[in-house]
């Protein structure tokens, strides 16, 4: 097993386990290891093997001991690294940790659809559970601040990345996967000002009626144009700041009376009217109608004959792309950087999981360095857009070599090398380190010598 990825799995899964409801098989519990003053219980271990299990990402077969093991060296080393960090005298800032609860947060509400079905799931909440979560996020903080402390100095020469391939076995040589650097340029139909009047007085005669005694909640299942809260009466459940448009999201912690309603407001989907439903603490639930800002055929046009205009402005060099993309596309600055299309690890460089599946027609029939004629794109909410792409290089899949994947394999080198710095690292701090390891593990396999004699 990769020793990164079980590092990875243990550190998000004691921050998953916080968030658990069942309660954990009754087993007599015991301490297991011992790391300076900081201790390992038998139950962590167990806790961290069922949750391996569940996930499905270890070998089928892996024997439950082994992994056992291998998760046990991998707690005596984050126990280390928190103890050393301890005698260094790091520390997290409460804005650092405040700034990942609230990530982390928003991760999970993310997964529950919102942070009210968050709360009735685990029965807590937020509040509560940014507290339960709080010292052991502080401690995971602090282990990968002193991980990064300890490698810091280390890097590595490009004699040292060739060197580091050619000892790669054939077999260990890396297959990659086809790569592109692909740029979009996204243009929407934008509305007159004769047309946003007409949704802007629609709204208000839906106001009108609200303020004259019909029910919102009616209302808003009759009149809102948004399928996913229209169901619910407008309502959007509970979120906290950084999950919605800013627009939307000011509006909502503006208000501050349940009932109260917002003047008529615009983001990128249309016209919002909103009303407060309830606010509790770093939270707000509200109710919303919104009319979709929907293009007539006349701007549907003049988007298509904008976006011919762009093409002729590329194919004949009048303007670079990057140039085209900021002074027209909609996306520039929140999917695409001088219109290349961000991959998920935030660089440049596509796989097919980055790319959306509608683009791979048009990709299929394109070249190298060349542009695409502009072609209508249907959005998520059915609005037409006109895109253009460049595909700015493209790699079909491939073994990988020094010539074409450089920064791959430099990276995998660098990673090699501060793993045999942390092991130097391990191996001379345990000289003057107290470890006590129980003697139900003394048959693991350990790859640092953990198992002294006292």
């Amino acid at each position: 097993m990769k020793k990164i990825f079980l590092a990875l799995f243990i550190i998000v899964a004691s921050f998953i386990s916080l968030f658990s409801q069942s309660q954990p098989p009754q087993v007599l519990d015991k301490i297991i290891a011992i790391v300076g003053n900081k201790i390992i219980l038998k139950s962590e271990i167990e806790m961290y093997v069922q949750q391996m299990l569940l996930s499905g990402e270890i070998d089928k077969s892996i024997r439950t001991d082994e992994l056992s093991c291998e998760i046990l060296e991998e707690m005596l080393l984050q126990k280390l690294l928190l103890m050393q960090a301890e005698i260094d005298s790091i520390e997290v800032s409460d804005e650092q940790l405040d700034n990942e609860l609230d990530r982390r947060i928003r991760y999970f509400t993310t997964l529950f659809g919102n942070i009210q079905e968050l709360e009735k799931y685990y029965e807590k909440t937020v509040l509560e559970l940014k507290e339960e979560l709080r010292e052991p996020l502080r401690e995971q903080l602090l282990i990968m601040t002193m991980n990064d402390k300890l490698l810091s100095n280390v890097n590595i020469t490009p004699s040292e990345v060739e060197k580091y391939y050619k000892k790669l076995p054939e077999d260990s040589i890396p297959i990659i996967p086809a790569q592109w650097e692909l740029g979009v340029i996204a243009i929407k139909p934008t509305l007159s000002q004769e047309e946003k009047n007409i949704l802007i007085s629609k709204l208000q005669d839906i106001k009108k009626r609200i303020e004259d005694g019909a029910d919102f909640e009616v209302m808003a299942r009759l009149y809102s144009e948004d399928p996913a809260t229209a169901k619910n009466g407008g309502a959007t459940g509970y979120f906290t700041k950084g999950i919605m448009e800013p627009s939307f999201e000011n509006t909502a912690f503006s208000l501050t009376k349940p009932g109260e309603i917002s003047p008529i407001i615009e983001t990128s989907y249309g016209f919002h009217l909103l009303q407060l439903i309830d606010r509790k603490g770093e939270q707000v639930n509200v109710r919303h109608i919104l009319i979709r800002k929907q293009p007539s055929n006349q701007s549907i046009q003049l988007a298509n004959k904008k976006a011919d205009s762009i093409y002729n402005l590329l194919i004949n060099n009048e303007i670079t792309f990057e140039e085209a993309a900021k002074k027209y596309s909609y996306l520039e600055g929140e999917l695409t950087q001088g219109g290349l299309i961000l991959s998920s690890s935030g660089g440049f460089t596509l796989t097919s999981n980055d790319i959306d599946p509608k683009y791979f027609p048009i990709l299929d029939t394109m070249k190298n360095s060349k542009y695409s004629k502009p072609f209508l794109y249907l959005e998520a909410d059915g609005s037409p857009t006109y895109r253009i792409l460049w595909l700015k290089n493209y790699i079909p899949p491939h073994k990988a070599s020094l010539k074409t994947d450089y920064f791959l394999i430099q990276l995998q080198a660098l990673e090699e090398k501060k793993r045999q710095a942390l092991e130097k690292w391990v191996t001379d701090r345990l000289k003057d380190v107290y470890v006590k390891i129980d003697i139900e593990y003394h048959g693991c396999d350990f790859k640092h010598p953990w198992i002294k004699k006292y």
